[in-house]
């Protein structure tokens, strides 16, 4: 369909037909906070090359990047749509330093997510985000990804300079299916919640008063240490965690991407079509 339509009936001023611009799909990059929205699918690379950087499909000029050669994922196929594959090693992307300057009071992070392998470790976590913050004097880094003890989806926080973990375990065990993965870590309401295929699977009240600093101080990271697919992803600040009605756009819109929307609850208002 042309994306400018001429309306029979409808008379412009100048007597000819009036020119209909609909509106542009509905996209993640529209969600209001957005800090960045990466779509791996936008590389056009071969499979199996290594991704150096990648661009952000939101407003906002953040790119994703990878100095190292051995520590860049390669981009592969998901539904084939455009991906990222992490070895679960040493593999991720960064945001650059000092640039991500919203004081904001809570992080939502969004993702199409696919493990190739749960962690075989037994103590700590692998990661799939990770992010600065502050609780007082101490630097600390929130993160989502999964308990190496349980295998379960989580958060947890790690104090820098005394190197503790604090876990925050939903009730699900992870698995190496595709899945549409959300969070929101509500540093105002003292509130973290993790969303699987439009299902919460984790309501947590932290104990620490967490607060995000004027500026962060490291670099944001996306991949880390999980083996994985990663598809779409995204995450937001602002001064409230990401609407419901928000979420469940992406979560529809990316579930239709990836072809898995029969995992999306029965009562999901993007079930049978996405957002538009």
């Amino acid at each position: 369909m042309s994306v400018i339509q001429r309306i029979p009936g409808l008379v412009a001023a100048s007597g000819m037909p009036a020119v209909i611009i609909p509106p542009a799909p509905w996209s993640p990059a529209d969600i209001p906070g957005i800090v960045g929205f990466w779509v791996p699918d936008t590389l056009g690379l071969s499979p199996g090359n290594a991704v150096a950087s990648l661009p952000s499909s939101a407003a906002t000029p953040q790119t994703l990047e990878q100095s190292s050669a051995s520590a860049r994922p390669l981009y592969t196929l998901q539904n084939s749509e455009g991906a990222l594959n992490f070895d679960g090693a040493d593999d991720g992307l960064l945001t650059p330093d000092g640039t991500l300057t919203n004081a904001a009071q809570s992080i939502s992070f969004f993702t199409l997510v696919k493990l190739d392998a749960l962690p075989t470790a037994t103590t700590f976590y692998s990661m799939l985000f990770r992010t600065p913050i502050t609780a007082g004097a101490a630097q600390v880094r929130i993160f989502l990804g999964v308990d190496n003890a349980t295998k379960k989806w989580a958060m947890g926080s790690r104090v820098l300079d005394a190197g503790g973990l604090v876990p925050f375990l939903s009730s699900v065990v992870a698995d190496t299916n595709p899945h549409v993965l959300s969070a929101t870590f509500g540093f105002a309401a003292q509130q973290m919640r993790i969303y699987l295929d439009g299902t919460r699977i984790a309501n947590l009240n932290p104990a620490a008063a967490y607060t995000l600093p004027a500026s962060d101080i490291a670099p944001t990271m996306i991949g880390n240490t999980l083996d994985c697919v990663m598809g779409p992803h995204g995450y937001t600040k602002s001064a409230t965690a990401m609407a419901d009605l928000d979420r469940q756009k992406w979560e529809g819109w990316a579930a239709h991407y990836w072809g898995i929307a029969a995992n999306l609850p029965s009562d999901h208002p993007f079930k049978l079509a996405p957002p538009t």
